[in-house]
C-alpha cells in the first residue's frame, strides 16, 4: 500500500518535470536548469521503476495469498456439506467455483482496493500539479472530466454482467466435459456421440461470445478516452 501511495504520488513530479523542460530548457534557454534536469529525471524514473516493481511484486503475493486461503476455506466447507448438497450441484460448477471463480473473486477485491487508491493518490496529486502549473487550463480540464466518467461506470457494470454470465457457462462446460468423459461407456453403447458434441459445441459457443462481448467493450474505451481526451488541447485556443 505504501509504494502504491509513493509510485502514484510521483506522478506530479513527471508533470513538474516536463514543464520545466519546456519552460526553462526550450523556451528560456536556461543553461542552469539543463546542468541538473537530467539527473532529476533519472533519479524521478528510476525511483518510480523501484516502487512500481515493489507495488506490483506485493500485489501479486496478497492476491496469490487470498486466493490460496480462499481455496482452503471453500474446499473445506465442500467437504463438510451432505449429501444432498451434491446430488443438487453438478460437479463442473463445483470445480469452477474452486478454481477460476476464487481466483476472479480474489482478483476483483485485490485489484479493486489497489486501483482505488493508486487512481484516487494519482488524481489528487495531478489535480494539485494542474492548478499549481495553470490555473484556468486546470479548469477547462475538469469540465471534460465528468464526461470521461460516464463511459468509465457503464462499461464496468457490462464487463461485470459479462464476467458472471461467462464463469457460469465456463461451469457449465466443467460439467459437460466431466458427464462425457466418465460416462463414455454410456455414451458410445446408445452411440450419442452426436449429441454430446452438439451439448458441448453449444456450450462452448455461448463462451465464446460472451468473451467476445467482453472484447468489444474493452475494446472500446481506449479510444473513447483519446476523444474525450483530444478536448483538452483543442479547447484553449477559443478562449
Amino acid at each position: 500500500m505504501v509504494c502504491t501511495l509513493v509510485y502514484s504520488g510521483t506522478n506530479g513530479a513527471v508533470s513538474y518535470l516536463t514543464m520545466k523542460i519546456f519552460d526553462e530548457v526550450f523556451a528560456k534557454k536556461d543553461e542552469t536548469t539543463l546542468t541538473y534536469l537530467p539527473f532529476a529525471i533519472i533519479g524521478i524514473f528510476a525511483f518510480r521503476g523501484a516502487m512500481f516493481f515493489a507495488d506490483s511484486y506485493l500485489t501479486s503475493y496478497v492476491s496469490g495469498r487470498v486466493v490460496t486461503d480462499l481455496r482452503n476455506t471453500l474446499h473445506d466447507h465442500i467437504q463438510s456439506l451432505s449429501l444432498s448438497f451434491f446430488h443438487r450441484q453438478s460437479t463442473g460448477l463445483l470445480v469452477a467455483s474452486l478454481t477460476n471463480n476464487t481466483t476472479a473473486a480474489a482478483g476483483a477485491v485485490t485489484g479493486t482496493i489497489v486501483s482505488l487508491v493508486r487512481d484516487s493518490t494519482s488524481v489528487i496529486v495531478l489535480t494539485v500539479t494542474a492548478f499549481l502549473m495553470d490555473a484556468r487550463l486546470a479548469l477547462i480540464a475538469f469540465i471534460a472530466f465528468p464526461a470521461s466518467v460516464l463511459p468509465l461506470m457503464n462499461v464496468g457494470k457490462k464487463m461485470r454482467k459479462y464476467a458472471k454470465r461467462g464463469q457460469s457457462t465456463l461451469g457449465g462446460i466443467f460439467s459437460l466435459m466431466q458427464e462425457s468423459i466418465q460416462g463414455t461407456r454410456i455414451v458410445k453403447a446408445f452411440g450419442m456421440e452426436d449429441y454430446e458434441k452438439q451439448r458441448f459445441r453449444k456450450e462452448n459457443e455461448r463462451l465464446f461470445k460472451f468473451t467476445v462481448r467482453m472484447s468489444r467493450v474493452r475494446a472500446i474505451m481506449p479510444p473513447t478516452m483519446e476523444l474525450l481526451a483530444a478536448f483538452g488541447p483543442s479547447w484553449p485556443p477559443c478562449f
